[in-house]
């Protein structure tokens, strides 16, 4: 998997010209202490926030780095002379220093990992809520920069749990996996689809307005509803939509929050309905 580092906010604008003159200063203190001082702990600084914040490749260098400056310190206090000896130690300094940058480089990437578990659910491929809310912030504040506005789509699944308990946990599974399927090809490439519960989801319309985002759902309730009939099951979606206003900067978790309300109230809507549906069914066989 390509690994990709991005600069973490409050880094130095220059952080490899700063890592540079720390490993050079690190080389002109070994220089003036001499044989008596090991220097060699005081390199590592620079070699493992680099191979923490920007990779392997920047974590080797710095780990030569540091290793040919003391060595070019031993060189200038005269401590080894020799081009062997000196060519060992470059070699030694450089493994020594190679190591922890690795295990930096590893435990980053066993962080990155865990990110995206927390990120991605991993029984669907979509955003996590968490992950949608991450997203969601910084695309107001791309907007609040640049303009445009923000919609959220929430699709409720209705009637799953009734299913899986009349036919089984694994035909309700298998629904489930088909609407996910059917929601994932009803999204648009810019959209972002997440999971926000076993039966609830929402989507992120980048760059889209209120009266796009009616129209997007609509198309996609339709979508959604037609591949639900396919099923033979009584099932239905319920959605809801909320677009950011603009000028001013939500918060992203109560501008999902107000669409995930819309889709309950629909929801709600729709069960009040089905109920009224089954009481005159019943009144008019009754009489």
């Amino acid at each position: 998997m390509e690994r990709h580092h991005q600069h973490a906010p409050g880094l130095p604008r220059y952080p490899l010209a700063i890592a540079a003159c720390w490993v050079a200063g690190c080389g002109v203190v070994a220089a003036a202490a001499g044989a008596g001082v090991r220097t060699e702990p005081f390199y590592l600084p620079a070699v493992l926030a680099l191979a923490w914040y920007y990779g392997p490749r920047h974590g080797l260098l710095a780990a030569l780095a540091a290793a040919f400056s003391a060595a070019a310190a031993e060189f200038t206090t005269g401590v080894s002379s020799s081009p062997a000896i000196l060519a060992w130690n470059v070699a030694a300094r450089a493994l020594l220093f190679a190591l922890p940058a690795g295990l930096a480089c590893a435990l980053r990437d066993r962080q990155s990992k865990l990110a995206g578990l927390v990120t991605t659910d991993p029984a669907t491929g979509f955003a996590t809520r968490h992950g949608l809310l991450g997203v969601i912030a910084d695309e107001l504040v791309r907007t609040e920069r640049l303009g445009g506005e923000t919609s959220i789509v929430c699709i409720g699944l209705n009637g799953l749990p009734r299913l899986a308990a009349e036919r089984g946990r694994a035909h309700g599974e298998a629904v489930l996996r088909g609407f996910c399927d059917a929601l994932s090809a009803c999204a648009r490439r810019t959209d972002l689809v997440a999971r926000l519960a076993e039966d609830e989801f929402a989507l992120l319309l980048r760059g889209t307005g209120r009266p796009a985002a009616e129209d997007t759902a609509d198309k996609l309730a339709q979508a959604l509803t037609g591949w639900l009939l396919t099923q033979g099951s009584d099932l239905s979606c319920s959605v809801g939509i909320t677009t950011a206003p603009r000028g001013r900067l939500l918060d992203a978790a109560a501008l999902l929050a107000r669409a995930a309300a819309q889709m309950y109230q629909s929801r709600a809507g729709a069960a009040a309905s089905k109920a009224a549906g089954a009481r005159s069914r019943q009144s008019r066989t009754a009489t």
